[in-house]
């Protein structure tokens, strides 16, 4: 499962990485820019990634943002909704109305920090992105 971790924090990036390694190759990108960089050279390459961990508090381009870029270049590459990446929301607010907008952005997940690597795992997996 090759997967992208949006985060901005040095200790979350590393956290992150930790709980994911050995579920395959991890790549990460500090901003949301850098993210949108990251997943157009992955869909030209013709390897996309399966699961996005994504801040939303980030320098740059925030995580929403980001969010919303990469539906669209999904969408540009003939991707349809459902099919492209698996993305989880993994942040600090707990604010209701930003929770319900990152769904509205079209994010499979929101996680609020700290959380669980055992949290991580049932969300994933729940995606169907683990074998059982």
């Amino acid at each position: 499962m090759r997967t992208l971790i949006v985060e901005d924090d040095n200790t979350s990036q590393q956290l992150l990485a930790s709980y994911l390694e050995a579920y395959g190759p991890c790549d990460i990108a500090t901003d949301g820019v850098r993210a949108l960089v990251a997943v157009a050279k992955a869909l030209h390459d013709q390897q996309p990634y399966a699961l996005i961990c994504m801040d939303i508090s980030m320098p740059l381009m925030d995580g929403r943002q980001a969010l919303k870029e990469i539906r669209k270049m999904e969408q540009d590459a003939g991707i349809a909704l459902g099919d492209g990446a698996k993305i989880i929301m993994t942040t600090g607010r707990d604010d209701p109305k930003e929770i319900m907008g990152s769904f509205r952005d079209n994010c499979e997940a929101y996680l609020i920090k700290p959380f669980r690597k055992s949290q991580l795992v049932e969300q994933i997996s729940k995606l169907g992105l683990l074998s059982t």
